[in-house]
């Protein structure tokens, strides 16, 4: 249990760092149930092709704290690009998303491990051009809180099928786990890292490759969840709309308040 006074002291922090210009991401009606986009079903018509094509080996659950405005010099949006600039990288971006990946997982944890248990193993999802630890995001990955020390952390290489088309699909072969890493996976809950949700298709491809490795399940989750005005009118009203400053004790899980404490079996 996360002593109250704890709490709020994150609570605060991260109003102070992100909240004026990050915002929780939404739960309910009109939101995709997985990726909490705009959606006229229980799923955004991107997220329900992939369930059609791929269904029990996409993640079992997605966790996304955010929405990134993608609008003309939205901080949120900046945030998201400047930290993994190849050129000149913010260290002020990359602390807030950090400060945000640590934050969510301690705070929520409990929440986030519900459904499957607390998460044994960790990766992230890295790029073509940034493969491995070369990639920004797992200065976010190594920031995720966990309740064993013997938590594993492993790395997915980049497949053959990376830049394949479509590229906003999901696809085997875009990542895969070596024999180095398949005691990691096999039979393991893997959480993973990732930082800007647009299509979901590296993150779910992500969790192909994990499943077909004998994953137990795979949780995906993301700083930020991207909206662009220019996509859709529902993108744009959902924007307009998502004004609250961001609010670390607000559950992405749920999207309100978190339930009781659990007792992991």
């Amino acid at each position: 249990m996360i002593p109250p006074e704890t709490r709020r002291l994150w609570q605060d922090t991260l109003h102070r760092q992100v909240g004026g210009f990050f915002t929780n991401t939404v739960r309910g009606p009109g939101l995709c149930a997985v990726c909490t986009g705009p959606a006229s079903a229980d799923l955004c018509y991107q997220c329900a092709d992939h369930r059609a094509r791929f269904a029990h080996l996409l993640a079992d659950q997605v966790v996304i704290f955010a929405y990134a405005k993608g609008t003309m010099g939205h901080q949120s949006a900046h945030h998201m690009y400047r930290y993994k600039n190849l050129i000149n990288p913010s260290a002020e971006c990359l602390r807030d998303l950090q400060l945000m990946m640590f934050g969510g997982t301690y705070l929520h944890g409990e929440c986030i491990a519900r459904a499957f248990g607390w998460w044994e193993t960790v990766t992230f999802v890295s790029s073509q051009n940034r493969p491995g630890v070369a990639h920004p995001v797992v200065e976010l990955a190594k920031q995720v809180a966990y309740d064993s020390p013997n938590i594993q952390r492993m790395l997915l290489d980049v497949g053959p099928s990376m830049e394949a088309e479509p590229r906003r699909s999901p696809l085997p072969g875009r990542f895969l786990v070596t024999d180095q890493w398949r005691p990691a996976v096999q039979g393991r809950h893997v959480l993973v890292v990732d930082d800007t949700w647009v299509s979901g298709c590296k993150s779910q491809s992500a969790s192909i490759a994990l499943k077909l490795a004998g994953a137990r399940a795979v949780t995906i989750v993301c700083i930020a969840r991207w909206l662009n005005p220019n996509y859709s009118v529902e993108h744009e009203q959902l924007i307009k709309a998502a004004t609250a400053p961001y609010d670390a004790l607000r559950c992405p899980v749920t999207g309100g308040a978190c339930p009781p404490p659990f007792v992991a079996a």
